[in-house]
């Protein structure tokens, strides 16, 4: 404030253009060196040991997209990804372990261990998106609204060539707020895309492993299926061995039918906000706010030169004072026309997309909680299912020594009475045996040929 009186405070205010993580390590400076004791006041020496500190530092830009805020961390090239994470936390409140990260359409897998060196390189048009895995109420982008000021009907040179500079002076603040919106829409436009593409990319992945699963599952029933006609009903497979086996198999049935069923509703979910994100997307980019903020800004400055030329002068002739009447007069025009814009029509469109993103995340981060779940549940399965299958296979294995036991403890009574039928009727099983051990080999191979492939089809691509 121009000739005001001096205003005490513990933080820098709102209007400052410098971001929060170099005001965090500024106002610690300041209020060093603004110190009234000069025994706690800083020296020379411990100013410029800190503000080197500042200037060696890596500056890391992060998008916080369900807060839709931007941040700067400014951190050392060799403090490690736990430092990095605890400095966003400060920032953001999302605790280190809920923080997970995106670049360039891309998750970002960040080591805890690794040095900030090897993170990639950002900047302000190119940052880190950071996703919480828990819903967070969306804030914004910060900041105050100039004054802009009222002119009055009097005939004033000087008062109205310095009320001139401050309404350009105001404008000029106004087309930045106008700029911060809409690099932040910007911003929240492109990490939605990139989180409805790889949650598209989850569900498929999923498609792929509940397939996997389905492959082992039939095999599983099929071999079981083949023991049991080959033992008979009353065999051991229906004790508790057989029963554990056959529990696991229906509920990897029950889950695979689960799964089926969320994948589809969540393919469903993620189509429905891929439309309306492509009609948010449409409107934002035929929004032309700037493009007339800027238009104005132009003709306020030229006003604002025509009033300094007339201070200059003192003295106008009648005609020229009509004319300066007449341009103040369209310098308070354009100014409410600039008002109008940034209120009516960008601040609007920001927050209705701050409601949409809103909604948007908050399904987006039920889907990952599923993702996350059933990717569990999948592993949890698939290693029951190995278990199984070594089982079945170790049974199947067994039914040669079976049928040898069962021929010696017939052979007394059998070859007395009909040793020609029996001998017949053991060939014949142990021909059965050997086509079902056959099939049962080829088909295994089969199974894990088509596993292996689906296997290599989720491997990450490089990030």
């Amino acid at each position: 404030r121009d000739c005001g009186p001096v205003e005490w405070s513990k933080e820098l205010p709102i209007a400052c253009r410098l971001s929060e993580g170099l005001k965090f390590l500024l106002v610690p400076i300041l209020a060093n060196i603004l110190e009234a004791d000069q025994a706690k006041c800083w020296g020379f020496d411990q100013f410029f040991a800190e503000t080197n500190d500042i200037l060696h530092r890596s500056v890391i830009h992060i998008f916080s997209l369900q807060q839709a805020t931007v941040h700067k961390i400014y951190v050392h090239s060799y403090n490690t990804i736990n430092i990095l994470m605890d400095a966003i936390f400060r920032q953001t409140d999302i605790p280190a372990v809920e923080q997970e990260f995106m670049y360039e359409g891309y998750c970002l897998e960040l080591d805890l261990v690794q040095q900030v060196l090897l993170v990639p390189k950002t900047t302000e048009e190119r940052p880190i998106f950071l996703v919480s895995k828990e819903q967070k109420a969306p804030i914004g982008i910060t900041y105050k609204e100039p004054d802009v000021p009222t002119f009055p009907p009097m005939f004033d040179l000087i008062r109205d060539a310095h009320l001139a500079k401050i309404v350009t002076c105001a404008v000029h603040q106004l087309l930045r707020i106008t700029k911060s919106i809409m690099k932040c829409q910007d911003f929240i436009l492109r990490g939605v895309y990139w989180m409805l593409a790889i949650l598209k990319e989850e569900c498929r992945k999923m498609v792929q492993r509940a397939a996997t699963l389905n492959l082992k599952l039939d095999f599983c029933k099929s071999t079981m299926m083949r023991i049991q006609k080959i033992y008979g009903p009353h065999s051991r497979m229906n004790q508790s061995d057989g029963g554990d086996v056959h529990m696991k198999l229906q509920l990897t049935v029950h889950f695979l039918a689960t799964i089926s069923q969320n994948v589809q509703n969540s393919q469903k979910q993620l189509d429905q906000i891929a439309a309306q994100w492509s009609k948010t997307n449409d409107i934002h980019h035929k929004d032309s706010t700037i493009g007339k903020v800027e238009v104005l800004l132009e003709k306020v400055s030229a006003i604002h030169r025509q009033l300094k030329k007339d201070r200059m002068r003192m003295k106008l002739q009648y005609n020229d004072e009509q004319i300066h009447k007449f341009e103040k007069l369209n310098l308070g025009i354009h100014a409410k026309k600039v008002l109008a814009l940034v209120r009516e029509d960008c601040e609007q469109k920001y927050k209705k997309l701050l409601t949409c993103v809103k909604d948007w995340m908050r399904i987006a981060c039920d889907i990952r909680k599923q993702q996350r779940s059933f990717g569990e549940q999948c592993e949890s399965l698939h290693c029951d299912l190995e278990n199984c299958e070594a089982y079945l296979n170790n049974m199947f294995h067994q039914i040669p020594l079976k049928l040898e036991g069962d021929q010696s403890t017939t052979k007394s009574t059998a070859s007395t009475v009909y040793p020609d039928q029996k001998c017949m009727e053991i060939a014949i099983r142990m021909k059965q045996l050997k086509q079902e051990m056959e099939r049962v080999t080829k088909e295994l191979q089969q199974n894990n040929m088509v596993i292996q492939s689906l296997s290599d089809g989720q491997k990450p691509q490089g990030v």
